[in-house]
């Protein structure tokens, strides 16, 4: 993966800055994986001795300084030294390039968005401060804390991609009593759309912040302040609670094997009754399976879970 990204940062015409330094609007590397051979090209080495596929990685780039901006997939090859990069399409895709709107959200962006909603939550202080007893960034860790949680989808098309933004206490189980602004009767994340396509529109926080506590306020605004007793309050808390039944330990349960092991591990190479494997973790779906075999028989090639 290092030998990859190497060669990708080198390469002058893709203009690739470090995910250190990067924004929104740089071209940067998102993902590198694995790019697995063609299933004739494994079982011609596999069952008929033919030459070993060779191993070549696919990255996924954020090209955000082009016009327009887009996502591009690029195979890798050959590993573990790189000397060669070419554009991968997939006739499974339904467009290409990859739209730019229809990105997954990355760490990049969220350091941006952090930053943003810092500056809004800074202005909205007192209002959630009173609304809530919580804020996000003038606040206590494990007392008055808000956490901002991001929540898809984003948007597929041009224009449509927004950002909501869910805000509960920061503590064990919080996402159970999550925090809601109203406005009119209906949640405030429509009155949001506006701020999320363009950052510079805050004219709704300047509403919610000019309006003092009485008169206009409460006509837009509802705030409830919910009061509960110290038992409610940890209902979603981790925190031990009820009859203690089992003070004193007792033994903890026992596995016995006695024939021996029934399972041989090697690596990444799996034995078990008869079943073998190898297996890998894959950045984007999970566990992958590859050469499955029962018995010496053939069972798949590649498995993904």
């Amino acid at each position: 993966m290092r030998a990859v990204r190497d060669y990708l940062m080198g390469v002058e015409e893709l203009g690739l800055v470090p995910v250190a330094e990067a924004t929104v609007n740089s071209s940067y590397i998102y993902m590198i994986d694995l790019q697995v051979p063609l299933k004739t090209a494994v079982l011609g080495f596999i069952d008929s001795g033919r030459r070993r596929p060779g191993r070549a990685a696919i990255a996924v780039l954020y090209r955000g300084d082009l016009d327009p901006p887009r996502v591009e997939e690029h195979i890798v090859g050959p590993l573990p030294r790189p000397t060669y990069h070419r554009r991968a399409t997939n006739p499974a895709y339904r467009h290409t390039p990859i739209p730019f709107c229809s990105r997954p959200v990355d760490s990049v962006e969220r350091r941006e968005l952090r930053t943003f909603l810092k500056g809004v939550t800074a202005e909205l202080y007192p209002l959630l401060k009173n609304s809530y007893g919580l804020s996000y960034h003038n606040c206590s860790a494990g007392v008055d804390c808000m956490l901002l949680v991001d929540l898809p989808p984003r948007g597929l098309v041009s224009g449509e991609r927004i950002v909501v933004v869910l805000g509960v206490p920061a503590g064990g189980g919080s996402f159970s009593p999550s925090t809601r602004l109203r406005a009119a009767g209906r949640p405030l994340v429509h009155r949001r759309q506006r701020l999320a396509r363009d950052p510079r529109d805050v004219q709704w926080t300047d509403v919610l912040r000019d309006r003092g506590p009485d008169g206009a306020l409460q006509e837009s605004l509802r705030r409830l302040r919910l009061v509960m007793d110290v038992y409610d309050q940890k209902f979603s808390s981790y925190e031990r609670r009820g009859s203690e039944r089992f003070d004193v330990p007792g033994q903890g349960p026992r596995q016995t094997e006695p024939d021996g092991r029934r399972f041989r591990i090697d690596g990444q190479f799996v034995e078990y009754f008869g079943w073998s494997f190898n297996f890998r973790s894959r950045s984007a779906t999970g566990i992958q399976l590859f050469d499955v075999n029962f018995q010496v028989s053939a069972k798949g090639t590649e498995i993904r879970c």
